[in-house]
C-alpha cells in the first residue's frame, strides 16, 4: 500500500492527475519533471493512451464519482496495464 494515484473500475484506469504526477517526480528523483501536468495530458492524448475525454467541456480530464465525490481524472486505456507503458520519442 502506498500513495493512491488512481482507481481501477472494471476495465477503466482512472488517474488522479496531481497525485500521479507527484509520484512520477519522486520515482525519477532528479527534481522536477521536464513537462508540467498539462503537457503530460497533451502527450497522453497525442500518444493515443487516453480512453476518453470530456468533449462537452473540451478538456482531457473526465468527471467520475469515485469513493464519494465527483473527481476530475485521466481516463487511460485499460490495456496500458497489460502492455506496459512505452512512450514514443
Amino acid at each position: 500500500m502506498g500513495v493512491r494515484i488512481g482507481w481501477l473500475t472494471g476495465d477503466d484506469v482512472l488517474l488522479d492527475e496531481s497525485a500521479s504526477y507527484r509520484v512520477a517526480e519522486q520515482i525519477f528523483d532528479a527534481g522536477p519533471l521536464l513537462m508540467n501536468e498539462r503537457a503530460v495530458r497533451l502527450h497522453l492524448r497525442k500518444w493515443g493512451l487516453l480512453a476518453s475525454i470530456d468533449t462537452a467541456r473540451q478538456v482531457l480530464l473526465v468527471r467520475r464519482t469515485l469513493e464519494g465525490p465527483a473527481r476530475q481524472v485521466l481516463h487511460l486505456k485499460s490495456n496500458i496495464l497489460k502492455r506496459g507503458i512505452r512512450f514514443p520519442g
